[in-house]
């Protein structure tokens, strides 16, 4: 048999001393206050991207309602529409006092439908326009998060408070009778 001598201790303590850990403990802070000092504008561009994307929502709810009417149902509407929507860009009623947070009205859109009566007023093309009114109409679309504001939905962009889209509907029915 043999014997091992046992392994004592040194009298030396193993460990970190005080200045490696002030040393790891700057390191840390300095990269966790960069994170949180990122924060803010991620959140803001996140915030921002949320909103365009409601309010991409809200366009194509828009077109979508536009386009599946009859060519005579949508130029005979010449006034302003108001449309509602939800956080979700999903269509709602108009904002009552007893709405739940997820029924309420948070966007407000209104529609100035105006028809193309010439094609000077189509960019890009190149023609004599005299027959335009038949084929195009444009809906000019404000939406704003403001709504108890009365100027927020004019047909004119008020800094901060709304943004104007321009959608150009074309007719998509035969002009020419059946035989």
């Amino acid at each position: 048999m043999s014997w091992s001598p046992v392994h004592r201790p040194s009298s030396h303590a193993q460990g970190f001393t005080l200045a490696e850990v002030l040393f790891a403990t700057a390191i840390l802070s300095f990269a966790l206050l960069s994170i949180i000092g990122v924060m803010p504008s991620t959140l803001a561009e996140l915030n921002s991207a949320e909103a365009r994307i409601t309010e991409a929502r809200i366009l194509q709810s828009i077109s979508t309602e536009w386009q599946t009417q009859t060519w005579s149902q949508m130029t005979d509407r010449q006034s302003r529409m108001l449309y509602y929507f939800d956080s979700r860009g999903a269509r709602t009623d108009a904002p009552s006092g007893n709405d739940s947070i997820e029924d309420a009205a948070v966007y407000a859109a209104a529609v100035y439908p105006k028809r193309i009566t010439t094609f000077d007023q189509v960019p890009g093309d190149e023609n004599d326009g005299s027959e335009a009114g038949q084929f195009l109409t444009r809906l000019t679309v404000v939406i704003t998060r403001q709504m108890t504001s009365p100027d927020a939905l004019g047909e004119k962009a008020i800094r901060g408070k709304n943004k104007v889209f321009a959608i150009t509907l074309a007719n998509q029915q035969s002009l020419e009778t059946p035989p």
